[in-house]
């Protein structure tokens, strides 16, 4: 017995389905004015305005991507006090102090973060629990 040339149906149908979803997702994220609506609809922190369906996934994983950023700011930030700290010995009068022009809002909201320069704490106004 010898080794057939050919696919068996199996495989053909796994490469069919992996590339309809690939081609699924391209087209939900790609389609004309897709990506603007949905961020407007996450930076609008209106979920009524995130569009219903597979979009909504992709808005959610957008946001998660900003949180995820605000939080590593926040924890530079942080650190960055804690340096400065270490460095001058005692809290800096402001976050510019410490040198990070890029991080000092928030990305989802545009917020300038909290700041208290008598502790050295920095909080995020739109996430309170970070």
């Amino acid at each position: 017995m010898g080794h057939s040339r050919g696919f068996v149906l199996i495989e053909l149908l796994v490469v069919v389905a992996l590339l309809g979803v690939a081609a699924g997702v391209y087209f939900a994220w790609y389609s004309p004015g897709q990506h603007q609506r949905l961020k407007e609809a996450v930076e609008s922190g209106n979920p009524q305005q995130v569009p219903v369906g597979p979009d909504t996934v992709l808005g959610q994983a957008y946001k998660k991507g900003q949180s995820a950023e605000c939080i590593n700011n926040l924890t530079q930030l942080r650190q960055a006090v804690q340096l400065y700290v270490v460095d001058n010995d005692r809290y800096p009068s402001s976050l510019a102090e410490v040198n990070l022009p890029n991080m000092v809002t928030c990305p989802v909201s545009g917020q300038a973060y909290l700041y208290d320069p008598s502790t050295g704490t920095v909080k995020c106004p739109t996430h309170p629990k970070y």
